[in-house]
């Protein structure tokens, strides 16, 4: 952090201050809570301290390498301290009528979403099967609400906290942000109700609009203590709580945290011990790490599938997953783990990216790939003489790359940048393009 602000880059230092939340409280927290709860939980994976102390040795050696990569991207180092100007970024007209078709598309989609009729609860347990579509058009309806989504919210924070003269842009922001919110909080889902704060702070520390900065920050800590309450048990009774009025619905979370009755909450407290329960990413490295032990190492594949990832399966329909080591979605990493753990075939489970890139080339690709992922965050927030608004939204779409634990990082498995690139970052970067190149406009 104190390097970004010495390279005068507000971006950066967005990119490395949710780096380094993500590190404190997925990755530092639940070991502190291993060490003082004697390993409970991990040891009813089965997993022993010596794991979890070599798992965190790799992850320290990926952020040496990552700072490294970071510094090597640097076409200089200045060793004052810079304040510089907020980006305030006049919205030009061109540019308005892009936000406005990614707010607008977004929020449909979110009103949509909201007002459908509810899915068959059987159907989670297909979630990530291989979707095969009768022709090119359904396979392009299938995937475009995804293109939005995360730009959408990106752009809606960064409105909010910006003075525009779009007055009606401001406002359909302000509908995204809030509908996503809610509906992500009736449903139990902590991911959105963390990205919309999340969107907000960054955009709020891009701008220097500190305004919105210390509600969004408090917004932030509310809800990590309400869902280390209510845990993610709410999201397995999602359908069953739709269908119940709110008082009703709040008497089901109440029981429902009484009868979680696991042993062993350090210093009786079933709030920490549930925040520790959550934050699995560790202990979910460890069977990656086993594996690639063991000589079932993923190598290229991961990364390789990602590559052709674009090529549509309705001409190619023996294609590999991206991320995946076999023909099917759930040979990627944040699958297998859950697997592993608990013989599960269609929950996610989160990972770290040093133990990703230990399954796929062992401690050389820790040290190359931990290099190289800081090297690819340096160049691609590097400061221009001019701030650009698509910058922004190209750095922060990045950082949304695999939210499976749902906080921001600069630190993903090498195949999930590619994916995002691929499926969001090049299709929004055409159109924001092509609009900006019509002369008529």
């Amino acid at each position: 952090m104190m390097y970004s602000r010495k390279t005068n880059n507000r971006l950066l230092l967005i990119v490395i201050g949710f780096t380094f939340l993500h590190e404190i409280s997925l990755v530092l927290f639940p070991n502190i809570y291993a060490i003082f709860s004697n390993y409970y939980l991990e040891s009813e994976l089965g997993i022993k301290p010596i794991e979890i102390i070599r798992i965190i040795n790799i992850e320290l050696l990926f952020l040496i390498m990552f700072a490294i990569g970071l510094i090597l991207s640097q076409k200089h180092f200045s060793n004052r301290y810079v304040y510089d100007k907020p980006n305030q970024i006049e919205i030009t007209k061109k540019e308005a009528i892009f936000l406005y078709i990614i707010i607008t598309l977004q929020l449909a989609l979110n009103l949509v979403e909201y007002f459908k009729p509810l899915p068959d609860p059987s159907l989670i347990y297909q979630h990530a099967d291989i979707k095969q579509h009768a022709n090119v058009l359904n396979m392009f309806i299938y995937w475009l609400p995804g293109i939005f989504r995360f730009p959408g919210l990106i752009i809606a924070g960064y409105v909010v906290v910006s003075k525009t003269k779009y007055v009606p842009l401001k406002v359909f922001s302000y509908g995204l942000l809030v509908t996503t919110f809610f509906s992500a909080l009736w449903i139990g889902w902590s991911g959105p109700l963390i990205w919309v704060t999340s969107v907000v702070i960054a955009a709020s520390i891009y701008t220097g609009n500190i305004k919105y900065f210390k509600p969004a920050v408090i917004l932030i800590v509310f809800v990590f203590v309400f869902f280390s309450f209510i845990r993610t048990d709410i999201r397995a009774n999602s359908y069953y709580l739709e269908k119940l009025s709110f008082r009703n619905k709040i008497s089901f979370l109440v029981n429902m945290r009484i009868s979680n009755n696991r042993d062993n909450n350090l210093f009786n407290n079933k709030n920490l011990f549930n925040m520790a329960d959550r934050a699995e990413g560790v202990r979910n490295s460890a069977f990656l790490l086993r594996l690639c032990d063991a000589g079932q190492s993923a190598g290229i594949k991961p990364i390789f599938s990602s590559l052709y990832f674009p090529v549509p399966r309705y001409f190619w329909k023996n294609k590999r997953p991206p991320g995946s080591i076999d023909s099917g979605n759930y040979g990627s990493a944040i699958f297998i783990v859950q697997n592993q753990k608990n013989g599960s075939l269609i929950e996610m489970g989160p990972i770290l990216a040093s133990a990703h890139a230990y399954w796929e080339f062992g401690l050389l690709g820790v040290i190359i790939i931990g290099a190289l992922t800081g090297y690819f965050w340096g160049k691609v927030t590097y400061k221009r003489a001019q701030t650009s608004l698509i910058q922004y939204i190209i750095v922060m779409t990045f950082l949304c790359s695999l939210l499976i634990d749902g906080l921001f990082t600069a630190m993903y498995p090498v195949y999930s940048f590619i994916i995002i690139f691929w499926s969001v970052i090049l299709p929004v970067y055409l159109l924001f393009y092509t609009i900006r190149k019509l002369r008529f406009l």
